[in-house]
């Protein structure tokens, strides 16, 4: 019977080698991958902050841009005051009628280009808009598995501290089923 315990306790001995082995290798791994997920999310949140700096420094150039439409804003408004002198002007001074008619076309012109202007720059906040979300779901995903990595590392470690508790239990009854042996009843 001793024997046969302890063979029994060899194998198990050996099962549970082979246990801690694998899950030696499985922590491995998920601590690999970890990384992995850590660099990556790194290497997000340095490409977010890139494209942050850039959105901030789009943001600073439309200021600008804005400061030069409220200059245009008030020169428009000026041009308009003299514009409207010189229509009333046109009404009796049949002579100056041309000239004015090259001013109106050139302000014209002005306006068209000034509204390609607007519509280029709307097309870059639009853009950086974009890239801005995609770099935030992109964030927002790897943050997601590395959680999901943990989460399967934590329920590891309990099934882990189980099997090493059950273990502890069957070498403690099997110590108590076995006689101590016969030279420990003598002395």
């Amino acid at each position: 019977m001793p024997a046969y315990l302890h063979r029994l306790n060899f194998v198990l001995l050996l099962a549970l080698g082979a246990l801690c082995a694998a899950q030696w290798n499985t922590e491995k791994s998920a601590r690999v991958r970890i990384g992995g997920l850590l660099k990556a999310q790194a290497d997000l949140t340095h490409q977010l902050a890139e494209a942050t700096e850039s959105l901030k420094t789009s943001r600073e150039d439309l200021d600008a841009f804005r400061a030069q439409i409220l200059s245009l804003k008030t020169q428009s408004d000026e041009q308009a005051a003299t514009i409207r002198t010189q229509h009333a002007q046109i009404a009796r001074l049949e002579s100056s009628e041309t000239s004015l008619t090259r001013q109106l076309e050139h302000w014209k012109q002005a306006v068209e280009e000034y509204s390609a202007a607007v519509k280029t720059r709307d097309e870059q906040i639009a853009a950086l808009t974009q890239q801005r979300d995609q770099f935030y779901e992109a964030n927002k995903a790897s943050i997601v598995r590395a959680n999901a990595a943990v989460a399967a590392l934590n329920d590891l470690n309990v099934k882990y501290t189980e099997v090493v508790t059950l273990y502890n239990n069957l070498v403690a009854q099997t110590q108590a089923q076995t006689p101590p042996p016969a030279d420990a009843k003598k002395g």
